[in-house]
């Protein structure tokens, strides 16, 4: 059984994660007061891009073990592994595959793995987020480690997603302990309705992988 080891930050606004994290990285402080005042300052420049992305996905078709569907055919509910990386944004689509053994599924992770070799930054603290709503609304935590269990409160309650740059992907999980059906999210990337996919309100793990 795998340990969780999720870091989650509910505490503070977005805005002031983001300051925090800026100023840690810049080396300018390591205590800063005054943060809800910064952020006005600060936040316009910095987290449009991790808050409101504009190239997310809305209700793409699906492409499943190489068929295309419109994303509210029933068919889709046949995919368990489902895969948006760069590839697939620029095609429109979101891949969707029915088993993970597919030499398919299994070619797609890798050649986006080997795409992005040279832009991972490991020290990179760049986090995930996970929002209650879609369109990157209503409550949210941010994670950077893999987490075996959302806990109570975020469990079936995920319903957007921006995956944060420290990693190749972020996968959430149907189940606990990372099990079930997957959805990866590549590095940088976003979606902004797991509705269409029916993956609203399931996640229950989520974990990171180069």
């Amino acid at each position: 059984m795998l340990k969780a080891e999720g870091r989650l930050n509910c505490g503070e606004t977005l805005e002031i994660q983001i300051i925090r994290r800026v100023l840690k990285e810049m080396n300018l402080v390591t205590k800063v007061s005054g943060l809800v005042a910064l952020s006005a300052v600060l936040f316009s420049g910095y987290a449009s891009a991790a808050t409101a992305p504009q190239t997310a996905p809305q209700q793409l078709p699906v492409l499943i073990d190489g068929v295309k569907y419109a994303s509210n055919d029933s068919a889709v509910k046949n995919a368990k592994y489902f895969v948006y990386d760069e590839a697939a944004k620029a095609k429109g689509d979101i891949y969707g595959y029915t088993s993970k053994e597919q030499n398919q599924f299994k070619a797609e992770l890798k050649s986006a793995n080997t795409v992005r070799a040279n832009t991972i930054q490991p020290n990179y603290t760049y986090s995930s987020y996970f929002y209650r709503d879609i369109n990157y609304r209503g409550g949210y935590f941010s994670a950077y480690n893999s987490i075996s269990w959302v806990g109570s409160y975020w469990n079936d309650n995920i319903s957007s997603v921006v995956a944060g740059t420290n990693h190749n992907w972020t996968v959430l999980c149907w189940n606990i302990n990372y099990g079930g059906s997957a959805f990866w999210i590549e590095g940088g990337l976003a979606v902004s309705s797991l509705v269409p996919y029916g993956w609203n309100d399931e996640t229950s793990s989520v974990f990171f992988s180069n």
